[in-house]
């Protein structure tokens, strides 16, 4: 599981997303707890979950702890879990 809590509460930068999936290719699935997570821009969640899932279409992708915000972002990138 990857714990996303950032100081401020937000994840904006496509840069932030993939110094966070370094080295996650080496698993078979992978949970994303957003717990502390206000907001998400949608470079960091293009990213992570629609260029990297793409790259890596074999590892299972889930997502916990996502307030409103956050899924409407993924939702917006198609990301459907």
């Amino acid at each position: 599981m990857a714990l996303l809590e950032q100081a401020d509460g937000s994840l904006v930068s496509r840069s932030q997303g993939k110094r966070l999936v370094m080295g996650l290719e080496r698993f078979e699935a992978v949970t994303f707890d957003f717990t502390g997570v206000s907001h998400m821009q949608q470079g960091f969640a293009d990213e992570v979950f629609r260029v990297w899932r793409a790259a890596h279409p074999g590892i299972q992708i889930d997502v916990a702890h996502a307030n409103e915000s956050v899924q409407r972002t993924l939702a917006r990138i198609g990301f459907a879990g």
